[in-house]
């Protein structure tokens, strides 16, 4: 898949708690959307959103599936997320 087929989501930012949260700079169109089970890309790997929350104004919480320790978010951090073009016809329709 090119970055051609691929929307910007946000930036991944620091772990937020212990249970495997982290803080994510979300775009605006996305913002108002349930992402729950939703299949992003990050640096070409896939990971599938286990829970989705609002936090802040211009930040959410995003939670991984198998991550859940703060080492493992961490890795994350400052990684831009993408979905594909395909996933967000999803959220047009």
């Amino acid at each position: 898949m090119t970055d051609n087929n691929l929307f910007l989501v946000g930036k991944l930012g620091k772990p937020h708690s212990l249970k495997g949260y982290q803080y994510i700079n979300i775009e605006n169109f996305f913002r108002n959307f349930d992402l729950k089970h939703t299949q992003f890309l990050i640096d070409g790997k896939k990971f599938v959103v286990e829970d989705f929350k609002n936090h802040l104004k211009n930040r959410n919480l995003i939670k991984f599936y198998s991550y859940d320790s703060i080492e493992s978010i961490n890795k994350l951090r400052n990684k831009t997320v993408k979905v594909s073009s395909d996933v967000t016809n999803l959220f047009i329709n």
